[in-house]
C-alpha cells in the first residue's frame, strides 16, 4: 500500500503540469500503478474519495485498469461529479474503499 501511495504522489509531481493523457500514461510511475492492476483499484476509490489532489490522473487509471468510463456526458469536465460517477460505479461493482 505504502508503495502505491508513493507512487501516486510521483505520478502526481511528474504529470502536474500535463496537457494530455497520453503525457500521463507516458510517466513511469503511472506505467507502474497500471502494472499492479485490480490491486490498487481499492486504494485508488480510497484516494479518490478522500479528495486526492491527483483526482485527474486517478480517474485516468481507473479507465486504463478496469476498460471502464463510468463518467456520464453531463459530468464530463467536472472533476466533482466525474469522482462521484467512479465512486458510484465501484461501489456498484465491489470495489472496496476501506482500508484493508
Amino acid at each position: 500500500m505504502m508503495y502505491s501511495q508513493l507512487e501516486l504522489e510521483r505520478l502526481l509531481r511528474d504529470t502536474d503540469l500535463a496537457s494530455s493523457d497520453a503525457q500521463m500514461r507516458d510517466s513511469k510511475s503511472y506505467k507502474r500503478l497500471v502494472a499492479e492492476g485490480q490491486n490498487v483499484l481499492p486504494f485508488l476509490m480510497r484516494s479518490l474519495a478522500h479528495g486526492h489532489p491527483a483526482t485527474v490522473q486517478i480517474m485516468l487509471l481507473l479507465r486504463d485498469i478496469t476498460g471502464h468510463d463510468p463518467v456520464t456526458p453531463a459530468d464530463r469536465g467536472d472533476t466533482d461529479k466525474m469522482a462521484r460517477d467512479w465512486l458510484n460505479w465501484g461501489n456498484e461493482n465491489g470495489i472496496s474503499q476501506s482500508s484493508q
